[in-house]
């Protein structure tokens, strides 16, 4: 579990994005370029939301709120900002954007991924169920919205991915 949120650590932006781009250019049958597009700006729009939301509602993490004798934390215990998950925000913008008319063994690592850091937050101490569904639809809806924008704003450009 540690593993996971190590791997679903935003930090690790780059060299997702480094992989997506070299993927999407060596086999685009596999990637959509597109899907890259989408991942990129859904990053800035979801870390913009998590950033503004964690500080405003500063819900206790597990720890905090049940204390030491109902929670064990596995890693570095933190009390503050809990709500939504910035792992599963991640992990999950990662799986929506990307698995998009992808090729059928990337959709199934993407999902597989973002399935175990969402698993992996509450499983290691870190968060509640409720941080990891938020952060989960804050992704799912940032994707959403950017590909009806896409369709609505550049119907030609949409139409040419879907071909």
């Amino acid at each position: 579990m540690l593993t996971m949120t190590a791997l679903g650590d935003h930090a690790n932006y780059p060299l997702y994005m480094a992989l997506a781009l070299l993927l999407s250019a060596w086999r685009p049958l596999w990637l959509p370029r597109n899907n890259v597009l989408i991942f990129g700006v859904g990053y800035v729009i979801t870390g913009l939301i998590v950033m503004q939301i964690k500080p405003l509602l500063d819900f206790p993490r597990p720890l905090l709120a049940l204390g030491e004798q109902w929670v064990h934390v596995v890693g570095r215990p933190e009390f503050h900002h809990s709500f939504p998950s910035g792992h599963a925000t991640f992990a999950v913008l990662l799986a929506t954007s990307l698995a998009y008319q992808a090729a059928r063994p990337l959709r199934w690592g993407l999902w597989s991924f973002a399935l175990l850091v969402c698993v992996s937050r509450p499983a290691l101490g870190a968060h509640f169920p409720v941080d990891v569904l938020g952060g989960a639809l804050i992704a799912c809806l940032t994707v959403c919205s950017l590909r009806w924008i896409q369709k609505r704003w550049f119907p030609a450009k949409a139409q040419a991915e879907n071909t």
